[in-house]
């Protein structure tokens, strides 16, 4: 049998990320791993004609402030099924990587990883 250290759950807090920590648990406790959470915040895009007057400083700390209070409700979630973890939250442009689908009707298996990262 295989073991299992640890689990990296992606999230974007969305609904499909909750569905996806709930498996991320069940492996954990089944394999006695951990689950290492990231989050990848993308900086906002404007168009030139819209960034007259934007506080870019403000909004980039807003959204980072924002999504350290959602990665702190997905840990307490995943602690409260015994699990240990950690996460990150990085900033960057995420960069598609995919391997082809297997026909129709089945997903494509894709990651997300940044291109330009910071802690």
């Amino acid at each position: 049998m295989i073991k299992i250290k640890k689990i990296l759950l992606p999230t974007d807090f969305s609904v499909h990320s909750d569905h996806a920590l709930v498996y991320a648990v069940e492996f954990a406790c089944n394999f006695d791993a951990d689950i290492c959470v990231l989050h990848v915040l993308r900086g906002p895009i404007y168009p030139v004609a819209y960034a007259i007057d934007v506080d870019f400083d403000a909004l980039d700390t807003e959204m980072r402030i924002s999504a350290e209070t959602q990665l702190e409700s997905t840990e307490r979630k995943i602690t409260l099924g015994g699990v240990h973890v950690e996460s990150s939250l990085i900033t960057g442009i995420p960069s598609p990587r995919s391997s082809p689908s297997r026909g129709k009707g089945n997903p494509t298996l894709s990651s997300w990883g940044p291109t330009d990262t910071e802690r």
